[in-house]
């Protein structure tokens, strides 16, 4: 059986993940704080919750940011959630810190312009989501809604990485995707049994 990694960078409760993960996904799953005792195998995820430019610094000076880098190049199934999927682009509006740049694009904050009548930032509940790849429709249950907490969204610079879209604020990209690399803004840990079907298309995924 794969094992899964979940990078614990101090940057959220990760619990409700590993056991998400082992109780309804059936996998083994370990959660790492040091990148020197990731092994060579399993798939990686990179939570997180809280202020970007903090965690990029966080990452680069822990080691984390050099280790996801050259994992991510070996093509490496590698997840990132909420914060940590942010992380994998290559900028943010939040902090002047880097990201990870393994998917070209940025991170924006949700403008007052962009609300509709009784929409509020920060971005917290439910909400529909379209799901772009045909594979992961199938896969998926049907009218998927996720559970989201932020004020800040993705933005991929190439159309082709956009792997979900969102309603809220007339739309915005709430997953994205290049090969291996895959984000997601929502936690699939807080939705139920869209998130457990999401994780078991991820973990199905190669």
């Amino acid at each position: 059986m794969e094992t899964v990694f979940i990078v614990d960078f101090g940057a959220g409760n990760l619990g409700s993940l590993r056991n998400m993960l082992v109780r309804k996904c059936g996998v083994h799953c370990e959660i790492l704080n040091r990148p020197a005792a990731l092994p060579q195998e399993g798939r990686i995820i990179l939570p997180g919750v809280g202020h970007f430019g903090y965690a990029s610094k966080v990452l680069l000076e822990s080691g984390w940011a050099e280790k996801l880098r050259k994992e991510a190049q070996t093509g490496r199934m590698m997840l990132g959630i909420c914060l940590g999927a942010q992380l994998l682009l290559e900028r943010s509006e939040e902090g002047d810190g880097e990201g990870l740049s393994l998917i070209p694009g940025e991170v924006l904050r949700f403008q007052s312009s962009q609300l509709r009548d009784g929409e509020r930032v920060p971005h917290m509940g439910w909400s529909d989501v379209t799901v772009l790849d045909e594979q992961l429709q199938n896969a998926m249950a049907t009218d998927p809604r996720f559970y989201f907490v932020h004020s800040f969204y993705m933005k991929p610079q190439l159309p082709e990485h956009f792997l979900m879209h969102a309603g809220f604020a007339h739309g915005f990209c709430c997953a994205i995707r290049k090969e291996n690399v895959t984000g997601v803004q929502f936690h699939p840990e807080k939705s139920h049994q869209f998130g457990i079907a999401f994780l078991k298309a991820w973990l199905a995924g190669s």
